[in-house]
């Protein structure tokens, strides 16, 4: 399974590669065979209204079906609000 990990607004340093890798493999071990990959898209958002706000989008490709999309997002632990979307 190929895990793309792309950043924007920080450093993908390696452990944040190794955490997210993991975690991956280990939810998503039970459909390996199904899943040709996945993209992961971490981003810091910077700005007066939106500093502190973070956002991750993990995108998996699946035989046959096409692909499943999850999105959360998080203005802050004052603010905490998440969304979550399934896109088939």
């Amino acid at each position: 399974m190929r895990i793309d990990i792309h950043v924007d607004g920080f450093e993908l340093t390696s452990q944040l590669r190794v955490a997210v890798q993991s975690r991956l493999l280990k939810a998503l071990r039970p459909f390996a065979g199904r899943i040709q990959f996945v993209d992961v898209h971490l981003q810091a958002r910077v700005g007066r209204d939106q500093a502190g706000s973070y956002s991750c989008e993990i995108v998996v490709n699946l035989r046959p079906s096409g692909e499943v999309r999850v999105r959360t997002e998080d203005a802050g632990r004052e603010h905490q609000r998440h969304r979550h979307q399934r896109f088939e």
